[in-house]
């Protein structure tokens, strides 16, 4: 995580939280998934980044990693001059932006259950309902899959 007056880049390998205990870590962790689930909410109002990877998030943390406070934690998103605008977002469009912030942050320790949180909170629905269009998940899953294989030659391990 790169540090620049209390906001931090997260990229590829740069934000750990794979074995953490802490609760209070892992309900950070909780608000930063739900804080990224918000950015994709442009994809309903036919935005899409296209180049949507972890980099492309600044984490601003007033007071340093080791006392982050859910309270002053703002998450910004770089690189907009790419987005498409649109009455509606292409599903492949979807899929791509899905795919690159999924691929760019399987080095992270997410967990099942963080990308299962997510699912649900970037569906907006109950997570039964949200895992209804399995064709378009594994859409989702494969194109992260071939972005890692293309980039690291090795398939990546993906909890779900």
């Amino acid at each position: 995580i790169a540090e620049h007056n209390g906001v931090r880049h997260l990229h590829h390998g740069g934000f750990h939280v794979q074995g953490e205990q802490n609760a209070g870590f892992l309900g950070i962790i909780d608000l930063l998934v739900k804080k990224v689930a918000q950015c994709l909410f442009a994809h309903v109002h036919g935005i899409n980044h296209r180049d949507f990877y972890i980099c492309h998030f600044l984490l601003r943390i007033a007071d340093g990693q080791e006392r982050i406070d859910p309270e002053r934690l703002n998450l910004f998103v770089i690189d907009l001059h790419r987005a498409q605008i649109r009455r509606r977002t292409p599903e492949r469009w979807l899929i791509k932006d899905l795919a690159s912030l999924y691929y760019s942050s399987v080095n992270i320790g997410l967990t099942k259950q963080d990308v299962l949180r997510f699912i649900r909170r970037y569906t907006g629905r109950p997570l039964r309902q949200a895992l209804v269009d399995r064709r378009f998940w594994h859409l989702v899953k494969r194109r992260a899959i071939g972005l890692h294989v293309r980039d690291a030659g090795c398939r990546p391990n993906l909890p779900i």
